[in-house]
């Protein structure tokens, strides 16, 4: 039953990756921020259902994304977000 919530929720999650990516894109940085907010608490659940060796990459690729978000490195945390993230989030 756990699972059909998270299939439910990540399609949707994919998509505000990817509606992020174009925020940043189009220099609407402070609109890509407010939905980061959400997407990272939505990412950190996600992180603490999955299998405990997946989780401990997921968490350090969430972790390198906090990093890029805090030195503002929007083009980095972007990559990281579309190019490591979203891949996981197709597999679980």
């Amino acid at each position: 039953m756990q699972n059909t919530n998270n299939e439910e929720r990540e399609p949707e999650l994919i998509l505000t990756l990817d509606y992020i990516r174009e925020l940043f894109i189009h220099n609407e940085d402070s609109m890509a921020l407010q939905e980061l907010e959400c997407v990272f608490q939505r990412l950190e659940v996600i992180a603490q259902e999955m299998p405990v060796l997946a989780q401990g990459t997921f968490q350090q690729l969430l972790l390198r994304s906090l990093k890029y978000l805090e030195a503002k490195d929007y083009v980095r945390l972007s990559d990281v977000l579309i190019y490591e993230i979203k891949p996981l989030l197709k597999t679980e």
